[in-house]
């Protein structure tokens, strides 16, 4: 069976200071495949790249089959390929209903639709039924984090990305979330997570890529690389990433 996506020899970075070297990986239709490493490792680079928010200089990202390397970030999404970015970008002066409506621009869904995937959504974070006219920017921080994936998942995507959905959140909300995100593998949805908490994700995920210095450092189902010394060394590494700016980290 192909994959969904597939990366292959890919090199990215800014400003021509090299961050991706040559990174290949896969994710099938229907598994959640977690993406680990230390800060610096080039995780983040790696999804934005994926998503057409930075471009290539060798290597290509095919999607459904279709090469994707050089669309825009617009195009990628229309295809089903949403990408939810660490730091919850949501719209604090608009409500939960208003941020989840935003969620559909440029997507194509009927207004018919459009309530029956609100409803998908909110069944998997059933908090925010109950805040919808409240002000994204008063949500505590785990409903904030819940409200960017429901924004992503109400266009019903192929694949979702998500980038440190536990980051700043308290353990009870970290637990809702990835309570969340384990029906959302039940129910049959294509997940490619980059997680600073990596034996969640290893519990999350079915398989998981190990980043160092931008490279791939190792691969596997997430039981055994839970088990090797990959991650500790991954980890104890020096990461090779430079900032681009205040809100890179990984």
């Amino acid at each position: 069976m192909s994959a969904l996506l597939s990366v292959e020899g890919l090199d990215a970075g800014y400003g021509g200071v090299p961050i991706l070297r040559g990174v290949s990986i896969e994710v099938s239709a229907g598994e959640t495949v977690a993406l680990l490493g230390s800060n610096g490792a080039g995780k983040s680079t790696l999804l934005r790249a994926i998503s057409g928010l930075i471009r290539p200089s060798a290597g290509t990202v095919t999607f459904a089959g279709e090469e994707i390397t050089r669309r825009a970030p617009h195009q990628i999404v229309r295809r089903g390929l949403v990408h939810v970015p660490e730091g919850r970008r949501l719209f604090a002066r608009q409500t939960v209903a208003s941020n989840l409506e935003l969620g559909f621009f440029g997507s194509g869904v009927a207004r018919a639709d459009e309530a029956a995937r609100v409803e998908a959504a909110l069944d998997l974070f059933p908090a925010l039924k109950t805040r919808m006219e409240t002000y994204a920017g008063l949500l505590s921080g785990g409903q904030q984090q819940m409200l960017a994936i429901a924004q992503g998942l109400v266009r019903d995507p192929r694949l979702l990305i998500l980038d440190e959905p536990s980051l700043g959140l308290a353990p009870v909300l970290v637990d809702e979330v990835f309570a969340a995100l384990t029906e959302l593998g039940r129910r049959g949805g294509t997940v490619l997570i980059v997680e600073q908490l990596a034996d969640r994700a290893l519990r999350l995920a079915r398989r998981a890529y190990v980043m160092s210095q931008g490279q791939i450092a190792a691969a596997g189902d997430a039981d055994t690389l839970r088990g090797s010394n990959a991650l500790e060394e991954a980890y104890l590494g020096v990461g090779a990433e430079l900032a681009h700016d205040a809100g890179e980290r990984t």
